[in-house]
């Protein structure tokens, strides 16, 4: 597998997880009723479990350290493309002048997450 491969892979795991925290779903291994039950029976601080919310992968960390140094045009790109997951027409209202302009800001933005 080459670099290429494995950058867009890591992006597709960062972009579903990135997803998902937007719509409250991330890494938790409880559910907030599950939580909240622990909380009635045994009388456990939810405070407790705060750490464990933010228990993120370290590599999704080191991948978005990665992307946060990009220009903001290849973060929109990136972000439009693995998060989102805009469909081509809608790519103008991102600031892409086009589907050629957002596919060549997306592999700028891949090559220089490689280089």
């Amino acid at each position: 597998m080459n670099n290429r491969k494995i950058v867009v892979m890591l992006l597709k795991k960062w972009g579903r997880y990135q997803a998902r925290q937007e719509l409250g779903d991330g890494y938790a291994s409880k559910s907030p009723t599950e939580k909240i039950r622990e909380f009635c029976e045994l009388g456990v601080h939810g405070s407790s479990f705060a750490a464990e919310e933010r228990n993120v992968p370290e590599y999704l960390e080191l991948i978005d350290g990665r992307i946060a140094q990009l220009p903001k045009n290849y973060m929109t790109a990136i972000r439009v493309r693995f998060v989102l997951q805009v469909e081509r027409g809608a790519l103008r209202s991102y600031g892409f002048s086009s589907v050629t302009a957002f596919e060549i800001c997306l592999e700028k933005a891949i090559n220089a997450l490689l280089g």
